[in-house]
């Protein structure tokens, strides 16, 4: 049938089109706790990666370091991220109707570690709020918005970074007070901003000072400390841009 009308809209071609790049695996659950994603391949000695597609009208795929994933617009679904290494992942939330991108949603340069457990709910009607354990203790570090990082929420990042050390209780110690100190800097109204972000620099820096020497005493493994410093770095340069 041909028509000049257009048919009424219908939930059925509302989508969600996600990916993520970076060391984590990522994960879709349901509202009854069904999951789409990697699951652990019980033959150990056997290298293939597998996965199950519990969801309805969903899929999982991957691709080099890519990970990609899509289900049901229409309903509320559970993004999962668990950390596989020490770095930083970016991750795309693609709102679509008929196959029309509306919103797309983007988290770009995320620290995480082996340990990090990232949530966020996504569909109709809900704020994106991307919640992130990053040691994995059970206690959120930072609660992230598309906006970017806010002065807490780095400062609960970077704390939780380092409690993934291994560090002896006074080295854990010395390096938090650096980065409680940076996010004091963040969060002053200096007059000059020359001035304040010079300051930022600083306090950034004194933070990577701290790392090298832990290197250079054997108390951080050398590949430890450059993955550190590296996310430390894309950090300084979206703060300080």
């Amino acid at each position: 049938f041909i028509t000049t009308t257009k048919p009424p809209e219908t939930d059925i071609g509302k989508r969600l089109r996600i990916s993520v790049h970076s060391p984590v695996a990522l994960h879709l659950y349901d509202s009854l706790g069904r999951h789409t994603g990697p699951i652990p391949n019980p033959d150990q000695s056997s290298d293939l990666q597998l996965f199950e597609e519990q969801i309805p009208n969903t899929y999982y795929w991957q691709i080099g370091e890519g990970q990609y994933t899509g289900a049901d617009g229409a309903t509320t679904t559970t993004i999962e991220l668990k950390g596989l290494d020490l770095g930083t992942f970016a991750l795309d939330i693609e709102a679509l109707d008929g196959g029309i991108t509306g919103t797309t949603t983007k988290y770009q340069d995320i620290p995480v570690t082996a340990q990090t457990i990232a949530t966020i709910q996504v569909g109709e009607n809900i704020a994106p709020l991307l919640k992130i354990d990053i040691d994995g203790d059970g206690k959120i570090d930072a609660n992230i918005t598309p906006d970017g990082l806010t002065s807490e929420d780095l400062s609960g990042l970077l704390k939780g970074l380092v409690k993934t050390l291994n560090l002896s209780d006074s080295k854990e110690k010395k390096l938090i007070k650096k980065i409680e100190k940076l996010e004091k800097e963040l969060q002053k109204e200096h007059k000059n901003e020359r001035m304040e972000k010079r300051k930022t620099v600083y306090a950034f820096e004194k933070i990577i000072k701290t790392i090298k020497k832990y290197e250079k005493r054997g108390i951080l493994s050398h590949n430890d400390a450059e993955e550190l410093m590296a996310i430390i770095e894309q950090i300084k340069a979206i703060v300080v841009e």
